[in-house]
């Protein structure tokens, strides 16, 4: 097995943030998403959205865990990408925007 090492976790992380980026814009847009990134179907209604999870036994299922990092991840992502919008708005190159967004 070969470990990545110095530079190749920068560019898998900025290729990943482009990715979920470029997703984003779509799922803003209605167009539905696969289900690796499934959870950005959620930002129409993500305003308000919280778990349905009321009490710490409910977290041993793990249909409610899921819920949770779908709600958790979908507000992350929808962050970045009102960010990276920001930006983009104030003229910026998109390939800084993506590095600036990031952080």
């Amino acid at each position: 097995m070969q470990c990545s090492w110095e530079g190749d976790n920068t560019i898998m992380m900025l290729q990943s943030g482009r990715f979920l980026i470029n997703c984003f814009k779509e799922a803003k847009k209605g167009i539905a998403q696969p289900p690796v990134v499934g959870y950005l179907n959620l930002l129409k209604k993500l305003d308000g959205l919280h778990s349905t999870v009321s009490q710490p036994s409910c977290l041993a299922k793990v249909d409610n865990l899921i819920e949770i990092l779908d709600i958790v991840c979908a507000k992350l992502v929808n962050a970045a990408g009102e960010q990276f919008e920001t930006i983009i708005a104030k003229g910026v190159e998109p390939d800084i925007a993506y590095e600036e967004s990031g952080n």
